[in-house]
């Protein structure tokens, strides 16, 4: 740490024994010693370390990163760059040398930054017309530790999560969910990715109708109130279908039983299908049919009549002269003139159970 000197003595003799002596002090400067320490030696990068030099008994300092100069200065602060996956070892070399121009020192280190992991992933899809369950594929490479924030109030630390995302709250605009996912290593190194979900604006199909049931033939008027569409297709549940906003349709049950048609609309805005239908009912038909025969040609004119009417709960019969019965086969006496004949109309009136 300080000079050391040396007093170097030379003796000289002749050949006849004289003798005469010089003395010269040597002075030994002392060597510069080269010693550091970083802050950290290993970490996830961007990794920064401060370098504290202790070095003694030097003037002059060199830093360098794997043989590249970087700074002359005592003290040395740099940033240590990542990379994907895989650790990075750097060299850091100090070089110093005393103010006498002896001979320097080195010394060495090694930095390490951890592998960064590289956060990724993929989806079944990213737009999407309805309330739809959406499967996020985790594809991080160097993690094992994972967290999701999905834009719509859920997180969650699962690797591969399935979410459900609602109806689009606005229907006639997009409305757009921010996913974001960070991966981290077993270092403890982290990194982020984002994304978005996109849920498209969508039809709300709707309409109304003058009357949802009744007996064949039974005509129906309807009227659309969807909203936020562009077409439209009507489907009666019959075969036959209409493109038009508003329909008309009559439907016509020639069974021997009540029937229903199952209406449905169907409604298209830009990239969106929605639909909404309704069951429609129609009673089969009631056929008023009816037979008579005179009770005997030469009485006072009494008729029997047979109610051969189909799908008939109730009947009324209107003799033409005046008088009715709800008889389902009645016997009745027309009045008869003696001097000419004489005829009356006679209406069978009959009402199924459906009214």
């Amino acid at each position: 740490l300080r000079d050391t000197v040396y007093r170097v003595g030379l003796v000289g003799i002749s050949e006849h024994g004289c003798r005469d002596t010089t003395y010269q002090n040597v002075t030994l400067r002392p060597d510069a010693y080269a010693y550091f320490f970083p802050d950290k030696a290993q970490g996830c990068g961007p990794l920064p370390v401060t370098f504290t030099n202790q070095s003694f008994n030097n003037n002059r300092n060199e830093w360098r990163i794997d043989g590249v100069t970087q700074s002359l200065n005592r003290n040395f602060q740099y940033s240590f760059p990542q990379r994907p996956i895989f650790d990075s070892m750097y060299n850091v070399t100090l070089i110093v040398a005393s103010p006498y121009g002896c001979r320097g020192d080195t010394a060495h280190q090694e930095i390490i930054v951890k592998g960064d992991p590289v956060a990724s992933y993929a989806s079944n899809k990213d737009t999407f017309c309805f309330p739809d369950r959406i499967q996020f594929y985790n594809q991080s490479l160097n993690a094992y530790r994972f967290r999701w924030n999905l834009g719509q109030g859920t997180t969650t630390s699962a690797p591969n999560p399935g979410v459900f995302f609602p109806k689009n709250p606005i229907p006639s605009r997009d409305t757009t969910y921010n996913i974001w996912l960070e991966a981290m290593s077993a270092s403890g190194c982290r990194d982020t990715v984002t994304g978005k979900m996109t849920v498209l604006p969508y039809p709300v199909p709707d309409f109304t109708l003058d009357v949802d049931k009744g007996c064949s033939p039974l005509s129906v008027r309807f009227i659309n109130r969807s909203q936020n569409a562009r077409s439209y297709f009507w489907d009666f549940g019959n075969g036959f279908t209409a493109k038009t906003t508003n329909a008309s349709h009559t439907f016509y049950n020639r069974g021997s039983r009540d029937t229903s048609y199952r209406v449905l609309l169907t409604t298209y805005s830009l990239d969106c299908t929605d639909s909404v239908g309704i069951s429609i009912p129609v009673y089969r038909p009631t056929e008023a049919y009816y037979t008579y025969e005179r009770v005997n040609p030469c009485d006072a004119g009494y008729f029997d009549f047979k109610n051969e009417s189909v799908n008939a709960a109730t009947q009324r019969w209107d003799f033409g002269e005046g008088s009715v019965s709800s008889m389902t086969d009645p016997r009745h006496l027309f009045p008869a003139s003696p001097y000419r004949d004489t005829s009356y109309n006679v209406e069978l009136h009959v009402t199924s159970n459906r009214g």
